[in-house]
């Protein structure tokens, strides 16, 4: 076993969802004092929902950028404009 590494009473796999209950391994209930307890997963889908509200604004701002480089009227920083070397 790692240090902080949970892990199954019944088949001793790593636990690798403290949300959902059970063991993805054998399928057992897990115990609460091994689970998140509401407060904690509370906090984790209200962290979790920023994320993806930060990663859907980074690629809707991608997307715009790559829509203008191929729109034919972006011109790169000067800094890579060869024909001034």
């Amino acid at each position: 076993m790692v240090a902080g590494q949970m892990n199954c009473p019944s088949c001793h796999a790593v636990i690798s969802s403290r949300r959902s209950g059970k063991c993805g391994v054998c399928g057992e209930a897990l115990p609460p004092e091994l689970l998140f307890t509401d407060e904690q997963r509370k906090k984790l889908e209200t962290q979790m929902a920023e994320l993806e509200k930060n990663h859907r604004a980074s690629l809707d701002h991608l997307n715009r950028v790559c829509e203008h480089a191929h729109s034919g009227t972006f011109a790169p920083p000067p800094i890579y404009n060869t024909k001034d070397l």
